[in-house]
């Protein structure tokens, strides 16, 4: 796109300017001087294309970046019994969580279970020890002392961020 001229600025300020006298009170009827609307319409003629490719590349950036994060789209159970894919109409995007905060919900989930875990693992651990240890010799059960004196105190969970 070329740099305006100053009298396309001129043109542009003064529409600017009665744009907001109009705000400040009821409107009334512009009227530009015929080579004043000529240079107007050469204007509006010149920043349309630029402006409708700008429009065109944001949508799709829109577009791109409402998939990334999954929300164009549910999952319905059809009429087959199966689900489908269905669209999610642009102004209810933003309603149900998105891809960003189910995959934080899921991590959450999974930190839980991990803790949970871990937390039974060396409960599970003795237990096998003490088992062993009681059938087995005085060694086995030496041992097995020996181990649960070693174990560390239980940490605390991490929080998800």
């Amino acid at each position: 796109m070329t740099p305006l001229s100053s009298a396309q600025l001129a043109l542009l300020a003064e529409i600017s300017r009665r744009d907001a006298a109009w705000t400040a009170g009821p409107p009334t009827r512009m009227t530009l001087a015929p080579h004043d609307r000529r240079a107007l319409i050469r204007l509006l003629n010149e920043l349309l294309p630029p402006l409708t490719d700008a429009l065109r590349e944001l949508t799709a950036e829109r577009d791109r970046c409402h998939e990334r994060l999954e929300i164009d789209y549910v999952w319905q159970l059809g009429a087959s019994g199966e689900f489908e894919k269905t669209a999610v109409p642009l102004e209810e995007r933003g309603r149900t969580p998105d891809g960003i905060e189910c995959r934080d919900a899921t991590i959450s989930e999974l930190q839980k279970a991990l803790d949970e875990e871990c937390a039974l693992r060396p409960s599970n651990e003795i237990r096998n020890l003490v088992v062993h240890a009681l059938s087995g010799s005085p060694k086995d059960t030496e041992a097995a002392l020996a181990w649960l004196d070693a174990i560390p105190p239980p940490k605390k969970p991490r929080t998800p961020r």
